[in-house]
């Protein structure tokens, strides 16, 4: 019997490589970024600023479209009886996300917390879907639609908030608990 420890056996040990190659990421972006002695160049801060204030009647037609082809997926997805829907749950992910990371920018702050509740119920549900999940998907879907069908802007106040409320209380009666951040 070989009482040889198998760990300790000279077979068994790594040995590093003689020579490491060092990779220096690119600096494309800080080549492209004016950086004053207080920080970012206040004059590029203030033409981004207007260049996203000019786009902002634009916003609207483009999360209408956005909130179209939300509601165009979502018809679909409630035909699906589980699994079939997990292609047209991809897709409805990546619309919310962009509807998510656009409302702030335009005072749509409300837009971006219900997408992101959104975002994070497809991601908890993505791997087992069940037509159970499919009124949360609904609720939240119609949500993003009254927020641009009323204007709400901002966080949309006391209404907003019970928005919030009331869709987490849907993702925790349906799923349980998950975090929403």
């Amino acid at each position: 019997m070989d009482t040889q420890d198998p760990v300790a056996s000279p077979a068994t040990i790594i040995t590093p490589p003689v020579k490491a190659e060092v990779i220096t990421p690119p600096t494309n972006l800080r080549d492209k970024v004016s950086i004053s002695a207080n920080g970012v160049n206040p004059e590029m801060l203030e033409k981004a600023e207007q260049v996203i204030a000019s786009l902002s009647p634009s916003y609207l037609t483009w999360v209408e479209d956005d909130l179209r082809r939300a509601q165009a997926l979502l018809e679909k997805i409630e035909t699906c009886s589980g699994d079939d829907a997990k292609p047209l749950l991809t897709e409805l992910f990546t619309i919310v996300h962009d509807i998510k990371g656009q409302g702030g920018s335009f005072n749509y702050v409300l837009m971006t917390v219900v997408g992101k509740y959104l975002c994070r119920f497809i991601e908890a549900v993505q791997d087992a879907p069940r037509p159970s999940h499919w009124p949360v998907l609904r609720v939240h879907v119609d949500s993003l639609r009254l927020i641009i069908s009323e204007r709400m802007e901002g966080d949309g106040g006391a209404t907003g908030d019970r928005m919030l409320r009331g869709l987490a209380a849907a993702i925790t009666k349906t799923i349980g608990q998950i975090d929403l951040n």
